[in-house]
């Protein structure tokens, strides 16, 4: 988790009279993994580590009285290539 305090934030913009509103920014992430088996005898596909995340942040700005949140995931796999060496692939 983490938390950033903006609320004494200000910054002079006034685009048609509309002023921002800063406030607090806010995000939780979670995220899990499933490692793959270290086995020389493991078939190859049940050798890969998959790690799947997702989160909410809700950001420091304020505008039109809207607050701005966004929601986000992730998916990512360690594919083992030789010996400990693996390639990563992320996708977010």
């Amino acid at each position: 988790m983490i938390i950033q305090d903006f609320s004494n934030f200000n910054y002079n913009v006034d685009t048609n009279n509309v002023k921002p509103k800063y406030k607090n920014s806010t995000q939780i992430s979670f995220g899990i993994s499933r490692q793959g088996n270290k086995s020389i005898n493991a078939k190859s596909l049940d050798k890969i580590n998959y790690n799947l995340g997702f989160g909410f942040r809700e950001l420091s700005v304020n505008t039109y009285g809207n607050d701005i949140n966004e929601y986000y995931g992730s998916f990512g796999m360690d594919i083992p290539v030789v010996g400990t060496a693996m390639v990563t692939l992320q996708l977010h």
